[in-house]
């Protein structure tokens, strides 16, 4: 008896051991078999398609969850898409995410722990350019008037004591890869974009120089109402496991975002005033889907 008592202790301490050297062998399942990823579109869909290779890999190999992009044409298609719940989680500027949480119930999840900056650009050999003060009577390309870093651009030009609305042609553009052509062209004098989008275009980047840089705050993972209460909290955990590997962190390396940390929707309400024209349109378009219904 003494004997028997012996090996299983034994077998049972070498099965402990196997568990806790694969964490997968005790994985709790996921209450998800598929999942729908939304991004903001500041990239083309050939870029988005190759940058998430990985985690779609991750999910289907350790979760055997189907991970599939859904794509916007532009801002005011993205914003539709969320309204109609097209994403199960998106990744998004923290005015979007704010957006999204107060007015159509997204739940922040993560959040890059690198603030990103908007940047603001000239071609490298442009002279003419060289401070915001020089931006004057210029023409700037910038993304359409509801971006967050539109808002941040204007806000900035103003503490410089340039009037956004009368002192500098803001010229709109829907997408970041027109806006980059555009300068590229001299169709306009500067632009402004993002970080993560001018480092995924690195076959343009050489030709451009950065006049100023405005903090921008951080990106964010959100979940939509599409997913409950423990979906959610099972989807933060897997999102946090896929940043701890290596294929998470060359994916993050790739967007910029650096390590992930828990978003709160208390973080959220900082950016309130930058989300306005946002909450603006999104009660428009809800009012008119409820009128057409």
């Amino acid at each position: 008896f003494r004997n028997a008592l012996c090996a299983a202790l034994a077998i049972t301490f070498t099965c402990l051991c196997l568990i806790g050297l694969n964490p997968n062998a005790i994985a709790e399942p996921a209450p998800v078999s598929t999942l729908s990823l939304g991004y903001a579109p500041v990239l083309s869909r050939q870029l988005l398609e190759s940058r998430s290779k990985s985690i779609i890999h991750y999910f289907k190999q350790h979760h055997q969850v189907e991970l599939r992009l859904e794509h916007s044409t532009d801002f005011d298609d993205y914003l539709n898409n969320a309204l109609h719940n097209k994403f199960d989680l998106t990744i998004s500027q923290i005015n979007f995410a704010e957006a999204f949480n107060s007015q159509l119930h997204y739940q922040p999840l993560l959040k890059s722990s690198r603030q990103f900056h908007v940047l603001v650009l000239k071609r490298k050999d442009d002279e003419t350019i060289n401070t915001l003060e020089q931006l004057r009577h210029k023409s700037v390309g910038v993304p359409e008037g509801l971006s967050f870093i539109s808002a941040l651009f204007s806000k900035t030009l103003q503490a410089h004591g340039i009037d956004p609305s009368n002192e500098v042609d803001l010229i709109g553009f829907n997408r970041h890869d027109q806006l980059f052509l555009s300068l590229l062209r001299s169709e306009v004098d500067a632009a402004i974009t993002v970080e993560i989008t001018l480092k995924m275009a690195s076959h343009i980047e050489n030709k451009l120089a950065t006049v100023h840089e405005i903090p921008a705050g951080p990106a964010v993972f959100s979940a939509s109402p599409n997913l409950n209460k423990k979906q959610q909290a099972w989807l933060s955990k897997a999102l946090q496991g896929f940043a701890a590997t290596d294929e998470g962190q060359a994916y993050l390396a790739a967007l910029s975002f650096d390590q992930l940390s828990v978003m709160t929707e208390q973080e959220l309400t900082q950016y309130h005033a930058f989300a306005t024209p946002l909450h603006q349109k999104l009660n428009h378009r809800s009012s008119k889907t409820q009128t057409e219904q």
